[in-house]
């Protein structure tokens, strides 16, 4: 068992806790989620017509899902990535992608699932998309990082977070806010964890 690193002061904390921003990644195309979201059909079998990828980061699945035909809006809460307003209606599909791996408390990655949801159309859907266990894992003993609460410091300079999540995990997310896993014909990586769930409606 990994013990966990009990020393940090509350000022270390504070710092790891608003760092998530740093783990965004510029890319010029887009994440292979949304590539594959296309690419399987699986948003031609759910009839999406509209998206929010919330957690946007610089916006690339935005811009794809757009050239691609669909009515696609981002949201993201870091000023610097230029996504902070967020459109108000609600969408047949919201993405929460690679952001609840990055936040250091479990409440938050709560609330990150609970405010996406929130724009969630009845009967539409949210798919959470996350690093795996076994994929953070590896990493983690790749690169020697240092246990922070249930995950890992990844970059000790820049204070960022990231921790593994189970299926299991992204269940009781969707409990948790009252939505219910969705059948999904979408294939990825052993190295995401995913759950498609629907919003009764």
């Amino acid at each position: 068992m990994v013990e966990r690193d009990t020393r940090r002061s509350p000022a270390h904390r504070e710092v790891i806790a608003t760092a998530s921003h740093k783990t965004a990644i510029k890319r010029k195309s887009p994440s292979q989620i949304a590539r594959k979201l296309d690419k399987q059909g699986v948003l031609r079998s759910l009839a999406v017509h509209s998206i929010l990828d919330f957690g946007c980061g610089y916006g690339a699945d935005v811009e794809f899902y757009r050239s691609k035909g669909y009515e696609a809006d981002g949201f993201d809460i870091e000023p610097r990535f230029g996504w902070t307003q967020v459109n108000e209606r609600p969408y047949d599909l919201v993405t929460l992608v690679f952001v609840v791996n990055v936040l250091p408390r479990s409440e938050d990655r709560l609330s990150a699932a609970r405010d996406a949801a929130r724009h969630v159309r009845p009967g539409g859907h949210l798919l959470i998309a996350a690093r795996s266990d076994l994929a953070i894992a590896a990493e983690a003993r790749k690169g020697n990082w240092a246990p922070f609460n249930d995950g890992w410091i990844s970059e000790p300079r820049k204070g960022t977070f990231q921790k593994g999540i189970t299926l299991e995990e992204l269940a009781w997310y969707a409990d948790a806010i009252g939505f219910r896993s969705a059948e999904c014909p979408l294939r990825l990586s052993s190295d995401v964890s995913w759950l498609l769930c629907r919003r009764p409606g």
